[in-house]
Protein backbone atom coordinates (compact mmCIF):
# COMPACT_ATOMS: atom_id res chain seq x y z
CA UNK A 1 0.00 0.00 0.00
CA UNK A 2 1.39 3.10 -0.95
CA UNK A 3 1.82 6.14 1.49
CA UNK A 4 2.14 9.83 1.35
CA UNK A 5 5.56 9.65 1.61
CA UNK A 6 6.08 7.22 -1.45
CA UNK A 7 3.74 9.91 -3.08
CA UNK A 8 6.68 12.38 -2.40
CA UNK A 9 9.34 10.21 -2.86
CA UNK A 10 8.24 9.77 -6.21
CA UNK A 11 7.66 13.34 -6.80
CA UNK A 12 11.11 13.99 -5.80
CA UNK A 13 12.84 11.15 -7.88
CA UNK A 14 11.73 13.77 -11.05
CA UNK A 15 13.57 16.48 -9.70
CA UNK A 16 16.89 16.81 -12.08
CA UNK A 17 19.01 16.85 -9.32
CA UNK A 18 17.92 14.06 -7.63
CA UNK A 19 17.24 11.38 -10.35
CA UNK A 20 20.57 9.71 -9.72
CA UNK A 21 20.31 9.60 -6.12
CA UNK A 22 19.69 6.45 -4.13
CA UNK A 23 16.29 5.74 -2.65
CA UNK A 24 17.55 5.98 0.85
CA UNK A 25 18.53 9.38 0.23
CA UNK A 26 15.32 10.42 -0.80
CA UNK A 27 14.05 9.05 1.89
CA UNK A 28 16.14 10.80 4.45
CA UNK A 29 14.93 14.33 2.02
CA UNK A 30 11.53 13.30 2.15
CA UNK A 31 11.47 12.83 6.83
CA UNK A 32 13.45 16.61 6.54
CA UNK A 33 11.72 18.39 4.72
CA UNK A 34 7.35 19.21 4.40
CA UNK A 35 4.79 20.16 1.75
CA UNK A 36 4.10 23.81 1.28
CA UNK A 37 0.88 25.06 -1.11
CA UNK A 38 1.65 28.49 -2.91
CA UNK A 39 -1.12 30.94 -4.56
CA UNK A 40 -0.56 32.79 -7.53
CA UNK A 41 1.17 36.47 -7.01
CA UNK A 42 2.50 34.97 -3.40
CA UNK A 43 6.55 35.98 -2.80
CA UNK A 44 8.78 33.34 -1.14
CA UNK A 45 12.29 34.70 -0.97
CA UNK A 46 13.06 38.03 -1.55
CA UNK A 47 15.98 39.41 -3.08
CA UNK A 48 18.55 40.98 -0.15
CA UNK A 49 16.30 38.87 2.32
CA UNK A 50 17.88 35.95 4.58
CA UNK A 51 16.83 32.34 4.29
CA UNK A 52 18.59 29.21 3.36
CA UNK A 53 15.28 26.71 2.37
CA UNK A 54 15.56 25.24 -1.20
CA UNK A 55 12.15 24.45 -2.93
CA UNK A 56 11.20 21.53 -5.01
CA UNK A 57 8.41 22.48 -6.97
CA UNK A 58 6.27 19.35 -7.77
CA UNK A 59 3.77 21.77 -9.49
CA UNK A 60 3.08 24.85 -10.50
CA UNK A 61 5.47 27.59 -11.29
CA UNK A 62 8.01 30.18 -9.93
CA UNK A 63 9.51 33.23 -11.53
CA UNK A 64 13.15 34.88 -10.75
CA UNK A 65 12.99 38.22 -10.83
CA UNK A 66 16.42 40.06 -10.03
CA UNK A 67 15.92 43.77 -9.15
CA UNK A 68 12.30 43.37 -10.27
CA UNK A 69 13.08 42.01 -13.79
CA UNK A 70 11.74 38.65 -14.84
CA UNK A 71 14.71 36.59 -15.79
CA UNK A 72 13.42 32.63 -15.47
CA UNK A 73 11.01 31.32 -15.12
CA UNK A 74 10.85 27.51 -12.96
CA UNK A 75 8.77 24.76 -13.28
CA UNK A 76 7.81 21.30 -12.02
CA UNK A 77 10.92 18.78 -11.70
CA UNK A 78 12.81 22.25 -11.13
CA UNK A 79 14.24 23.90 -7.91
CA UNK A 80 14.98 27.33 -6.98
CA UNK A 81 16.65 29.29 -3.52
CA UNK A 82 19.68 26.69 -3.55
CA UNK A 83 22.33 29.11 -4.04
CA UNK A 84 21.50 30.96 -0.67
CA UNK A 85 21.36 27.30 0.48
CA UNK A 86 24.95 26.31 -0.38
CA UNK A 87 26.85 29.77 0.51
CA UNK A 88 24.78 29.72 3.97
CA UNK A 89 26.27 33.22 4.87
CA UNK A 90 24.60 34.80 1.73
CA UNK A 91 21.72 37.11 1.35
CA UNK A 92 19.15 35.95 -1.67
CA UNK A 93 19.92 36.79 -5.19
CA UNK A 94 16.68 36.91 -6.33
CA UNK A 95 13.07 37.29 -5.92
CA UNK A 96 11.07 34.29 -6.13
CA UNK A 97 7.32 34.84 -6.90
CA UNK A 98 4.46 32.47 -7.51
CA UNK A 99 3.06 32.77 -11.06
CA UNK A 100 1.13 29.56 -10.83
CA UNK A 101 0.07 27.92 -7.45
CA UNK A 102 1.09 24.66 -6.88
CA UNK A 103 2.79 23.11 -4.57
CA UNK A 104 6.25 23.35 -2.88
CA UNK A 105 8.77 20.33 -1.24
CA UNK A 106 10.63 22.78 1.09
CA UNK A 107 13.71 21.69 2.25
CA UNK A 108 15.78 23.22 5.14
CA UNK A 109 19.43 24.62 3.62
CA UNK A 110 21.99 22.99 5.95
CA UNK A 111 20.31 19.67 5.19
CA UNK A 112 20.42 20.59 1.49
CA UNK A 113 24.21 21.36 1.70
CA UNK A 114 24.92 18.27 3.74
CA UNK A 115 23.12 15.94 0.87
CA UNK A 116 24.91 17.63 -2.10
CA UNK A 117 28.69 17.44 0.28
CA UNK A 118 28.36 13.78 0.68
CA UNK A 119 26.16 12.40 -2.09
CA UNK A 120 28.56 12.59 -5.24
CA UNK A 121 25.68 12.34 -7.83
CA UNK A 122 22.93 14.94 -6.18
CA UNK A 123 26.75 16.97 -6.63
CA UNK A 124 27.47 16.24 -10.10
CA UNK A 125 23.74 16.77 -10.83
CA UNK A 126 23.68 20.60 -9.53
CA UNK A 127 26.85 21.21 -10.71
CA UNK A 128 25.72 20.22 -14.15
CA UNK A 129 22.46 22.60 -13.71
CA UNK A 130 24.05 25.41 -12.01
CA UNK A 131 26.32 24.97 -15.69
CA UNK A 132 23.26 25.02 -17.41
CA UNK A 133 21.62 28.35 -15.84
CA UNK A 134 24.92 30.09 -16.19
CA UNK A 135 24.79 29.59 -20.10
CA UNK A 136 20.80 30.99 -19.73
CA UNK A 137 22.58 33.84 -18.60
CA UNK A 138 24.18 34.60 -22.39
CA UNK A 139 20.36 35.74 -23.53
CA UNK A 140 21.08 39.09 -20.68
CA UNK A 141 24.20 40.29 -22.80
CA UNK A 142 23.95 42.18 -26.17
CA UNK A 143 26.74 41.18 -28.77
CA UNK A 144 28.54 44.73 -29.05
CA UNK A 145 28.12 46.28 -32.41
CA UNK A 146 30.41 46.01 -34.94
CA UNK A 147 30.54 49.97 -35.21
CA UNK A 148 29.36 52.71 -32.76
CA UNK A 149 25.36 53.04 -33.61
CA UNK A 150 23.44 56.32 -33.66
CA UNK A 151 19.86 56.72 -33.52
CA UNK A 152 18.37 60.37 -34.46
CA UNK A 153 14.55 61.07 -32.82
CA UNK A 154 12.87 64.76 -34.00
CA UNK A 155 9.49 65.34 -34.67
CA UNK A 156 8.17 65.25 -37.94
CA UNK A 157 8.35 68.91 -38.41
CA UNK A 158 12.12 68.11 -37.81
CA UNK A 159 13.02 65.47 -40.07
CA UNK A 160 14.61 66.94 -42.44
CA UNK A 161 16.78 68.49 -39.48
CA UNK A 162 17.63 65.23 -38.48
CA UNK A 163 18.42 63.78 -41.94
CA UNK A 164 20.67 66.46 -42.16
CA UNK A 165 22.62 65.43 -39.10
CA UNK A 166 22.93 62.12 -40.14
CA UNK A 167 24.49 63.03 -43.32
CA UNK A 168 26.62 65.02 -40.87
CA UNK A 169 28.25 61.29 -39.89
CA UNK A 170 28.82 60.34 -43.08
CA UNK A 171 32.68 60.74 -42.87
CA UNK A 172 32.95 58.78 -40.01
CA UNK A 173 32.59 54.66 -39.49
CA UNK A 174 29.51 55.03 -37.78
CA UNK A 175 25.41 53.27 -38.67
CA UNK A 176 22.97 56.34 -38.19
CA UNK A 177 19.21 55.33 -38.12
CA UNK A 178 16.72 58.07 -38.16
CA UNK A 179 13.37 57.56 -36.65
CA UNK A 180 11.47 56.93 -39.56
CA UNK A 181 13.61 54.96 -41.35
CA UNK A 182 12.04 51.46 -40.52
CA UNK A 183 12.18 51.19 -37.14
CA UNK A 184 8.12 51.31 -36.97
CA UNK A 185 7.75 48.46 -38.08
CA UNK A 186 3.63 47.15 -39.26
CA UNK A 187 1.56 45.47 -36.49
CA UNK A 188 4.18 46.45 -34.03
CA UNK A 189 3.72 48.90 -30.93
CA UNK A 190 5.55 52.51 -31.07
CA UNK A 191 6.80 51.85 -27.32
CA UNK A 192 8.40 48.28 -28.36
CA UNK A 193 9.88 49.76 -31.26
CA UNK A 194 11.69 51.89 -29.45
CA UNK A 195 13.09 50.48 -26.82
CA UNK A 196 14.49 47.63 -29.32
CA UNK A 197 16.08 50.89 -30.82
CA UNK A 198 17.27 52.42 -27.54
CA UNK A 199 19.03 48.29 -26.47
CA UNK A 200 20.87 47.96 -29.83
CA UNK A 201 21.81 51.84 -29.82
CA UNK A 202 25.01 53.48 -29.18
CA UNK A 203 24.51 56.61 -29.12
CA UNK A 204 21.33 59.04 -29.47
CA UNK A 205 21.16 62.29 -30.33
CA UNK A 206 17.40 64.15 -29.59
CA UNK A 207 16.55 67.07 -31.64
CA UNK A 208 14.29 69.24 -29.53
CA UNK A 209 12.42 72.11 -31.49
CA UNK A 210 9.38 74.62 -30.79
CA UNK A 211 6.76 72.44 -32.32
CA UNK A 212 3.78 72.85 -29.64
CA UNK A 213 2.19 75.31 -27.18
CA UNK A 214 2.21 74.59 -23.51
CA UNK A 215 -0.04 76.18 -20.71
CA UNK A 216 2.00 75.89 -17.34
CA UNK A 217 0.96 78.13 -14.22
CA UNK A 218 -1.23 80.02 -16.35
CA UNK A 219 2.11 81.18 -19.05
CA UNK A 220 2.21 79.88 -22.54
CA UNK A 221 5.50 78.45 -23.70
CA UNK A 222 6.93 76.80 -26.54
CA UNK A 223 7.70 73.04 -26.16
CA UNK A 224 8.91 70.05 -27.91
CA UNK A 225 6.58 67.55 -29.00
CA UNK A 226 5.43 64.89 -25.83
CA UNK A 227 6.80 61.43 -27.58
CA UNK A 228 10.24 63.52 -28.15
CA UNK A 229 10.65 64.09 -24.31
CA UNK A 230 9.95 61.10 -23.85
CA UNK A 231 12.05 59.73 -26.09
CA UNK A 232 14.80 61.68 -24.48
CA UNK A 233 14.43 59.87 -21.25
CA UNK A 234 13.96 56.34 -22.62
CA UNK A 235 17.27 57.01 -24.26
CA UNK A 236 18.92 58.08 -21.46
CA UNK A 237 17.58 55.34 -19.08
CA UNK A 238 18.37 52.56 -21.95
CA UNK A 239 21.86 54.06 -22.45
CA UNK A 240 23.12 56.67 -20.34
CA UNK A 241 23.41 60.56 -19.99
CA UNK A 242 26.63 60.56 -21.08
CA UNK A 243 25.83 58.88 -24.71
CA UNK A 244 22.19 60.95 -25.06
CA UNK A 245 22.35 64.36 -26.63
CA UNK A 246 20.24 67.21 -27.41
CA UNK A 247 20.41 69.44 -30.21
CA UNK A 248 18.37 72.78 -29.82
CA UNK A 249 18.86 76.07 -32.36
CA UNK A 250 21.43 78.22 -30.62
CA UNK A 251 18.84 81.39 -30.81
CA UNK A 252 15.94 78.87 -29.18
CA UNK A 253 18.24 77.37 -26.22
CA UNK A 254 16.31 79.81 -23.43
CA UNK A 255 12.88 80.14 -25.07
CA UNK A 256 12.38 76.53 -25.27
CA UNK A 257 10.44 75.02 -22.62
CA UNK A 258 11.70 71.79 -20.90
CA UNK A 259 10.99 69.39 -17.84
CA UNK A 260 12.70 71.12 -14.91
CA UNK A 261 14.57 67.48 -14.79
CA UNK A 262 16.48 67.88 -17.95
CA UNK A 263 16.61 72.06 -18.58
CA UNK A 264 20.12 72.25 -16.66
CA UNK A 265 21.76 69.26 -18.72
CA UNK A 266 24.17 71.47 -21.87
CA UNK A 267 22.98 71.19 -25.11
CA UNK A 268 24.10 70.94 -28.27
CA UNK A 269 23.65 73.90 -30.53
CA UNK A 270 22.80 74.68 -34.18
CA UNK A 271 22.51 77.86 -36.01
CA UNK A 272 20.04 78.41 -38.53
CA UNK A 273 20.73 81.37 -41.27
CA UNK A 274 18.12 81.84 -44.11
CA UNK A 275 17.43 78.28 -44.20
CA UNK A 276 20.53 77.02 -44.24
CA UNK A 277 21.90 75.34 -40.95
CA UNK A 278 25.51 75.31 -39.16
CA UNK A 279 25.87 72.39 -36.97
CA UNK A 280 29.73 71.64 -37.36
CA UNK A 281 30.60 72.84 -33.68
CA UNK A 282 27.93 70.03 -32.32
CA UNK A 283 28.10 67.41 -34.40
CA UNK A 284 31.82 67.61 -33.69
CA UNK A 285 31.83 67.29 -30.19
CA UNK A 286 29.33 64.22 -30.58
CA UNK A 287 32.01 62.01 -33.18
CA UNK A 288 34.63 62.96 -30.46
CA UNK A 289 32.49 61.39 -28.00
CA UNK A 290 31.78 58.60 -30.31
CA UNK A 291 35.43 58.22 -30.99
CA UNK A 292 36.31 58.10 -27.23
CA UNK A 293 33.82 55.80 -26.07
CA UNK A 294 32.86 53.81 -29.02
CA UNK A 295 30.39 50.64 -28.85
CA UNK A 296 29.13 49.73 -25.34
CA UNK A 297 29.89 47.21 -23.71
CA UNK A 298 27.29 46.07 -21.49
CA UNK A 299 24.54 43.28 -20.37
CA UNK A 300 20.92 44.04 -21.64
CA UNK A 301 18.88 46.48 -19.75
Amino acid sequence: MRTRNDGIESLLKQQYILQFASKETIREIVKKGNLRRVSNGKVIAKQGGWGGEVFFILSGEIAVEVKGIEVAIRKAGEMVGEMSSIESIKRRSATLRVLQGGTLFVLDGKVFQKCVFSKINVAKALLFELCNRLRDCAQFVLKPNSKPRLFIASSKESLKLAKLVKESFSAIDVDVDVWNENVFKPSSHPIDALMTQARCSDFAIVVLTRDDLSCSRKSFYEVPRDNIIFELGLFIGAIGLNRTYMLCEEKNMEKIKLPSDIDGITKLSYKREKGAYDMENAICKVISMIEQMGAKRSLQR
